[in-house]
C-alpha cells in the first residue's frame, strides 16, 4: 500500500491538523494587510468579474479577477472564481491555463479548509482526471467533519477505482456504523475481501447474509456466482439446482447456471443454456442485453463464433413484444460484426412490432422482402409507410416495384406518379432520379415510348449519372431507332461508370450496331460473349442470355461474316424460351442459309 493510502486510512480527523495555520487564516490576514482603498478597489473589480461572468461575458470576467489578485493573490474567492472560468469551459483549455486553474483551486481550498464546497469541487475534479489518492484525501477531509453516508459511499467507490480494497474495507467499517448493511455493501466488502486474498472470510461474509435473508433466493444465488467465481464451481452448481427446485425457471438461477458452464468450459450444455436465458420471459431484457454485449466482446476477442451470437440474439427478439431494447442491440451487432446485411430483417422486424412508426426498421423489413420475394409482404409494408409516412419517397419507390411485380403496371405507374408531389428541393435527388427511372421503364413496358423518353430525360436531370436510366435509355433510343447519337453517347457513358457490367457493354455494343459502327460494336460484343461463356451457370434456358446471342448474330451479320452470325442465332434458340424471339430466329436462319 502506497504511504499516501496509508495515510488517508487512520482517523480521518488528522487531515485538518495538516493544513499550516498560516494558511487556514490566510485568506483574512492576507485582507487585513490591504489598506482601505486596496479593499475597495478589490471589491470593486470582483463584484463586476461576477456581474459579467453571469453575463456570459467570460473573458472580461476573467481579466477582472486577474486584476483583483494582483491586489490580493491569496483571496481565496477570487482564486475559485478564476479557477471556474477555466474548468468549467465548454471549450477545452490550453494546457498551461489548465494547470494554472487547478493550482489555484487547490490553493483555495488550502486557505479555506474548511470551505466543503471548495474541498467536493477539488475532489470532483481529481476524480474527473482519474486521480483517486488525491480525491480520497479531500473525501477523508470532509467525512472526520461529518460521516454522511453518502460521502462515506462516495469514498468507498472512489478507494475501489484506487485499487486500494485495504482502505476501501475500513471505509465500509464506518460507512455501515451510519447505513445498515444491505446488498450492495455485502457485494463490495465480499469483493474487497477477496481482492485482500481473505477467502474464506468473504464466503463467511456472504454465507451470513443469506442466513439472515433466508427467503430471498437472489441472495443465494449471488453465494452461487461467487463459488463459481473463485474455483469452486460445484458447490455453487448444487446452490443454483436447490433455487431452480424452488422455483422452477428462475431468470437469475438460469443466468448463473450459464456461468457455471462457461467455468466449466462445457460448450454443449452452455450453447443449451444460452438458449434457455434468451428464451426465458423471466429474464429481464436489460440481463439479455447485458449477456449480449459480453459475449459480443468475446466475438471480438475471436473467442465466441459470431453467427452463434446472432442466433442467441434473434431467440430473445422473437419473444411476444421483442425483448425491447434488445432489438437494437442486435441490429448493432450485425453492424459491428459486418454479418449479411439480410441479417438485419429479424432485429428490424422486432422493433417494427413495438413501434410501427419506426421508419429505418420498417425499410430493414421491405428491403428483406423484396431480396426473397415476398412480393405481397413488401406490397402490405409499403402501403404502410405510406400511410405513417407520406412524405417518404422511399414507400412509394418500392410499393411502386411490388406493384410490377404483381403484373399491375398501371398501379405501379400511379404509385410512382404519387411520390412526385412530395419531391422538395431538400429531397435526395437519386432517388427522384430512380423514381423516374421506374416511370421510364414502366412506360416503356406499356408501349407508352413517349411518356418513356419524358420520364427518362427528367431522371437525368436530377442524377446526369444514373447508371440504370442510361442503359436503359440507350437501349430503348435504339430499339426504336430515335436519336441515336445520343443513345450512343449515353450507353457508352453507363459502361465507363460500370465497366464490368456486362449488360451495359451489350447494350453499348447494339448501339455502335445502331450507329453502323459494326467493328466496334463486335469488339464490345466479343467481351460479352467472352463472359457469358466462361459463367458456370449457363446452362438453363434464359432469355438475357438468348438476347445477348441474337445481337451478337445480327453484329456478325452486318460484318458480312455469316457462318458467325448463324452459329450466334443457333445458340439464342438453345437458350430462347420465347415464343416470339423464337419465330425471329428461325426467320433469320432461313434467310442467311438461302
Amino acid at each position: 500500500m502506497s504511504a499516501v493510502v496509508g495515510i488517508c486510512v487512520g482517523c480521518g480527523s488528522r487531515y485538518p491538523d495538516i493544513t499550516p495555520e498560516l494558511l487556514m487564516e490566510g485568506t483574512t490576514r492576507a485582507r487585513n494587510l490591504l489598506n482601505v482603498r486596496q479593499r475597495r478597489t478589490f471589491d470593486s473589480l470582483y463584484l463586476e468579474a461576477l456581474r459579467l461572468k453571469y453575463k456570459d461575458s467570460t473573458a472580461a470576467a476573467f481579466d477582472l479577477l486577474n486584476c483583483a489578485l494582483e491586489i490580493n493573490p491569496n483571496d481565496a474567492e477570487a482564486l475559485y472564481q478564476q479557477s471556474m472560468l477555466v474548468l468549467d469551459s465548454d471549450m477545452e483549455p490550453d494546457s498551461t491555463l489548465e494547470e494554472r486553474a487547478t493550482q489555484q483551486l487547490v490553493r483555495a481550498t488550502q486557505l479555506e479548509p474548511s470551505n466543503e464546497f471548495y474541498l467536493r469541487t477539488l475532489a470532483a475534479h481529481w476524480i474527473s482526471r482519474g486521480k483517486w489518492v488525491r480525491a480520497a484525501r479531500l473525501f477523508e477531509m470532509i467525512t472526520a467533519r461529518n460521516e454522511k453516508s453518502e460521502d462515506l459511499a462516495s469514498l468507498v467507490s472512489i478507494y475501489d477505482y484506487a485499487n486500494d480494497p485495504e482502505a476501501a474495507l475500513y471505509t465500509l467499517d464506518r460507512y455501515e456504523k451510519v447505513a445498515e448493511r444491505d446488498q450492495s455493501t455485502v457485494g463490495q466488502r465480499v469483493k474487497f475481501l477477496m481482492a485482500l486474498g481473505k477467502h474464506e472470510q468473504a464466503y463467511e461474509t456472504m454465507r451470513a447474509f443469506c442466513a439472515a435473508h433466508p427467503d430471498n433466493l437472489n441472495y443465494r444465488l449471488e453465494m452461487a456466482d461467487l463459488y463459481v467465481r473463485t474455483g469452486r464451481p460445484d458447490e455453487g452448481y448444487h446452490i443454483i439446482q436447490n433455487v431452480l427446485e424452488a422455483h422452477p425457471g428462475h431468470g437469475g438461477a438460469l443466468i448463473s447456471l450459464l456461468a457455471y458452464y462457461e467455468t466449466k468450459r462445457d460448450r454443449v450444455q452452455f450453447e443449451r443454456q444460452f438458449t434457455a436465458v434468451m428464451r426465458s420471459t423471466e429474464v429481464l431484457p436489460r440481463q439479455k442485453v447485458a449477456i449480449f454485449e459480453s459475449m459480443s466482446r468475446a466475438v471480438e476477442a475471436g473467442q465466441y463464433d459470431k453467427y452463434l451470437l446472432y442466433r442467441h440474439g434473434v431467440e430473445a427478439i422473437s419473444l411476444p413484444g421483442g425483448s425491447y431494447p434488445m432489438p437494437e442491440v442486435v441490429s448493432d451487432f450485425v453492424h459491428a460484426a459486418k454479418l449479411p446485411k439480410d441479417s438485419l430483417a429479424a432485429p428490424a422486424r422486432a422493433l417494427l412490432e413495438a413501434d410501427s412508426t419506426n421508419r429505418e426498421a420498417r425499410w430493414q423489413v421491405l428491403r428483406s422482402a423484396l431480396l426473397n420475394n415476398r412480393v405481397d409482404e413488401a406490397d402490405s409494408i409499403s402501403a404502410a409507410g405510406r400511410r405513417l409516412h407520406p412524405e417518404d419517397l422511399t414507400f412509394y419507390y418500392f410499393g411502386g416495384l411490388a406493384r410490377l411485380t404483381m403484373g399491375h403496371s398501371a398501379e405501379a405507374i400511379a404509385l410512382f406518379h404519387a411520390a412526385l408531389p412530395h419531391v422538395t428541393p431538400e429531397s435526395d435527388s437519386t432517388l427522384v432520379s430512380t423514381i423516374y427511372t421506374a416511370i421510364g421503364d414502366a412506360q416503356q413496358g406499356r408501349g407508352h415510348l413517349r411518356e418513356a423518353f419524358a420520364a427518362y430525360d427528367t431522371a437525368l436531370i436530377y442524377d446526369r449519372d444514373n447508371v440504370e436510366c442510361l442503359n436503359n435509355y440507350a437501349y430503348h433510343l435504339a430499339v426504336a431507332g430515335q436519336r441515336l447519337h445520343a443513345a450512343l453517347r449515353m450507353a457508352q457513358r453507363a459502361v465507363e461508370i460500370s465497366p464490368s457490367e456486362i449488360s451495359y457493354i451489350d447494350t453499348y455494343a447494339w448501339t455502335l450496331y445502331r450507329n453502323r459502327k459494326y467493328k466496334a460494336a463486335q469488339v464490345q460484343m466479343d467481351e460479352v460473349i467472352n463472359v457469358i461463356e466462361n459463367s458456370e451457370k449457363l446452362t438453363a434456358p434464359d432469355a438475357t442470355t438468348a438476347g445477348y446471342y441474337d445481337r451478337a448474330g445480327d453484329i456478325y451479320a452486318a460484318l458480312g461474316r455469316r457462318k458467325e452470325a448463324v452459329d450466334y442465332w443457333k445458340r439464342a434458340l438453345q437458350f430462347s424460351d420465347d415464343a416470339a424471339l423464337n419465330k425471329r430466329l428461325y426467320r433469320k436462319l432461313k434467310h442467311r442459309r438461302s
